[in-house]
């Protein structure tokens, strides 16, 4: 179900549970409704962290394309660019499945801050590869994109290039003479991110040469 459901921390089979309940407690419970015919949780039981799953996994981990890049929400003030908000929301990514022909059409499947691999991974830009998997969201039944992480980036798309210079062992901060603008750029080295590793390549079987 995809709304929220009130409860109150006297509904917990275990009162000793109540105590110091935190947000992202993982919960056990049956739903009923009150007086006034509002859907509400009752007998509540902790569970292990981990237990609680929101979505369903449809397959294996696919590759696909940025078709929209994640927006910040306005009210949640300034976000560093080099890292992931998870309220961030409205990412989308097209893909074909295995075995597509060239007049299948793509899919498309959205993702949010809190599906990203690495919050503190390469930040995904319209155009850019992406590797993920396919999940069924159980709330909204719907298609989304789990455990997403950039492989390469897309032409263009806002970056550039350059050569890193002004490097001093034992310093962390450097500077990077750009190919597209005539001043240098400082840099911190926190801000290096590094792509997913690339699959292997497929190899073919070496067979036995006859005696």
């Amino acid at each position: 179900r995809e709304e929220r459901l009130f409860f109150h921390c006297s509904s917990f089979l275990d009162r000793e549970q109540a105590q110091g309940l935190r947000d992202g407690a993982e919960v056990a419970f049956l739903v009923d409704k009150d007086r006034d015919g509002r859907l509400v949780a009752q007998q509540l039981a902790s569970l292990p962290k981990g237990t609680v799953s929101f979505y369903t996994l449809l397959g294996g981990t696919v590759r696909g394309t940025v078709d929209r890049a994640l927006r910040q929400p306005s009210s949640k003030g300034y976000q560093p660019r080099d890292q992931i908000s998870r309220d961030a929301f409205g990412g989308q990514v097209v893909y074909k499945e295995e075995g597509a022909g060239p007049k299948d059409k793509p899919i498309k499947v959205m993702f949010d801050g809190e599906d990203m691999a690495d919050a503190r991974g390469v930040v995904p830009s319209v155009g850019d590869t992406v590797e993920f998997q396919v999940c069924l969201d159980k709330p909204s039944k719907k298609k989304k994109a789990s455990g997403v992480r950039v492989v390469a980036y897309a032409e263009g798309a806002g970056r550039e290039q350059g050569v890193v210079t002004k490097v001093k062992e034992g310093i962390a901060y450097a500077f990077i003479k750009c190919c597209d603008r005539e001043e240098q750029l400082f840099f911190h080295s926190s801000a290096f991110k590094e792509l997913a590793p690339a699959p292997p390549k497929a190899t073919k079987p070496r067979t036995a040469e006859a005696p």
